[in-house]
């Protein structure tokens, strides 16, 4: 039985749109649970206030970034 198989072309394409996105996802998602994180360590809050805002600052980034890339695919023109 014959398998469709996408062309190179096509896999070129996907990872060169995707891989700036995903670079910037990781790095400020990172960046802002990291920063998160080490405020409730720094201000000596209880251990699963630190847990929960870690987990704030991955949304937090998360949402940054979905702005940002947003933001940036409107001033680009699509």
């Amino acid at each position: 039985m014959p398998v469709a198989v996408p062309d190179v072309l096509t896999f070129a394409t996907l990872t060169e749109a995707v891989s700036a996105s995903a670079g910037t996802i990781v790095v400020i998602t990172g960046v802002s649970a990291g920063g998160f994180r080490a405020a409730t360590v720094l201000w000596r809050f209880p251990p699963d206030r630190v847990e929960w805002m870690t987990a704030a600052g991955f949304v937090c980034g998360v949402v940054v970034t979905i702005l940002l890339v947003f933001v940036d695919k409107i001033l680009q023109g699509g």
